[in-house]
């Protein structure tokens, strides 16, 4: 039986005697009755509350008591605990005092200190009191890695600075190192072949790209004959089936054109130099939009904050950015168009926005998708390119692009560029 379990039940007891003890009395002293009737039978009732207030005291204190030796108990096995953990703890655990003195190791220890080249008796020498002695005059915790034969062993150096000792904690991790070493690995492996299958699928589209341009300018020279030659010998629907002919090799043409491109940017050797973005910004609007177009909108740009870049890369962002804001506010009866500039302490953030039709945010990470479109080609014209290209391009100058739009409420798009930067040229 358990101590606490031995003291309520000798509480009990007490209370028992204490009952007994009352009836003999009453029956020595008082002749009330029969000692029988006295400890069962004939109890004045309030005997009986008497008796049973004093067992009821009696087993209350033994419940506190057992529940006192309860938690003592419990308290000394912690105690118990924590003064094997140490010698115990298969990691290195030490103290060590300000004097450089290993005041405490623990088994575990003894290969570190081999390691330090620690002599009993003698400071702590080198960087590793050192690490004492920061850890002290900060007041903060300090933390290393050190290679122990194959072990790779993380050291945490925590002080107690009213003492004036620090103590030393060690955990091996040369598994998490293992895992670390092998994820970066295989992530490097996979961006190689992500980067050889991308060289490959952009030299197909270039080859494919290329390769039908000739088929596509015979259909268009033959069709253009046939429209301008043979015009009396067409009838109205021939002439019909030829206009659509002309209209679809147009965009075929243009795609491909787009397609060229966003495969050669992906592989042209980039050359940095200092762009006035203002001035690149306002020609490209002058060249996007002609003067009759420009009488419907209101374009504003800010001063804007020269970038290191590309030109002619940098040139294909702005064309693209300023001619969807055109695009799209095209049914607008006066469109607004600004153009804005953010710099912060390592990035200058650009943002082209206007009044248009919008989009949706729920779709925003298929912006800048290839051939990703938000609005049909019977709404506007266009590939589906621009913004990946656009992307692209910023992307390879260590920057970032993004949107925010609302239906039928406008758009804004930014790009950032590091204000310290090199050219990325690499496929």
């Amino acid at each position: 039986m358990k101590t606490e379990h031995k003291v309520i039940a000798v509480s009990f007891m007490f209370g028992l005697l204490a009952w007994i003890f009352d009836a003999v009395i009453d029956y020595l002293f008082f002749f009330k009755g029969t000692l029988l009737e006295l400890l069962i039978t004939d109890v004045p009732l309030h005997e009986v509350y008497i008796r049973l207030l004093v067992m009821a005291f009696f087993l209350i204190f033994g419940i506190i008591v057992s529940r006192v030796i309860t938690e003592r108990k419990q308290a000394i096995e912690e105690i118990e605990k924590l003064a094997k953990f140490p010698t115990e703890n298969p990691n290195p655990v030490l103290r060590i005092s300000k004097d450089g003195t290993v005041l405490y190791h623990n088994y575990a220890s003894e290969s570190l200190l081999e390691h330090w080249h620690y002599q009993e008796g003698k400071p702590l020498q080198d960087r590793w009191f050192q690490f004492v002695l920061d850890a002290l005059e900060d007041d903060d915790i300090k933390t290393v890695e050190t290679e122990i034969g194959d072990k790779v062993i993380s050291l945490t150096f925590a002080p107690i600075v009213e003492k004036g000792f620090v103590n030393v904690y060690g955990l091996d991790i040369t598994e998490r190192k293992r895992a670390e070493e092998e994820l970066i690995n295989h992530r490097k492996h996979l961006e190689e072949l992500v980067k050889e299958r991308t060289t490959e699928l952009e030299a197909f589209a270039y080859s494919v790209s290329h390769d039908l341009r000739g088929p596509l300018r015979a259909i268009s020279g033959f069709t253009r004959i046939l429209m301008e030659d043979y015009v009396e010998k067409v009838d109205a629907e021939g002439k019909r089936l030829g206009r659509i002919i002309q209209q679809n090799t147009r965009k075929m043409g243009q795609l491909i054109d787009d397609l060229l491109a966003f495969s050669h940017m992906g592989r042209a050797f980039m050359s940095f130099s200092e762009i006035d973005m203002k001035k690149m910004a306002n020609a490209i609007y002058h060249e996007a939009a002609n003067a009759e177009v420009r009488k419907r909108i209101t374009f504003t740009i800010a001063d804007l904050s020269k970038a290191k870049g590309d030109t002619n890369m940098m040139r294909q962002v702005w064309m693209n950015l300023i001619s969807n804001a055109i695009k799209f506010s095209t049914y607008r009866k006066q469109a607004v168009i600004s153009v804005s500039c953010q710099e912060e302490e390592n990035k200058l953030t650009y943002c082209i926005k206007d009044n248009g039709v919008g989009f949706n945010m729920k779709y925003k990470d298929k912006l800048f998708g290839v051939f990703q479109r938000l609005h049909s080609e019977k709404e506007f014209e266009g590939t589906g390119l621009g913004l990946a290209l656009v992307q692209r391009i910023i992307h390879r100058h260590n920057g970032e692009v993004w949107a925010n739009g609302e239906v039928d409420n406008g758009a804004a798009f930014y790009f950032s560029l590091p204000k310290k930067g090199g050219p990325k040229n690499e496929t």
